[in-house]
């Protein structure tokens, strides 16, 4: 999941017409959701959408470098709600 900007609207001739959306942020999105399974984990965020949400935990199990982009970026697991979440999840996460 990432949050930002980005185009969307049909593309290609009449009779292929397909909806689409484009950008940065939806290239990062779907890069990332690949790592789900590689992580294990149910949903991964980029940090765009960390800084969009409150309200939530959010845990950094690792930093990745995505095809496309130089520097390794920061992924985010959802944990819970801030008023949800145990002290004892909040130390294993």
């Amino acid at each position: 999941m990432n949050t930002g900007l980005t185009s969307a609207g049909d593309v290609a001739s009449k009779p292929r017409k397909a909806h689409t959306v484009m950008g940065d942020r939806v290239s990062l999105a779907s890069r990332v959701e690949g790592l789900t399974k590689l992580r294990g984990v149910a949903i991964i965020v980029g940090h765009a959408t960390r800084e969009a949400v409150r309200g939530l935990v959010l845990r950094e199990p690792d930093r990745v470098r995505v095809k496309g982009k130089g520097e390794p970026g920061a992924i985010f697991e959802p944990i819970g709600r801030e008023n949800e979440v145990g002290k004892g999840r909040l130390e294993r996460a």
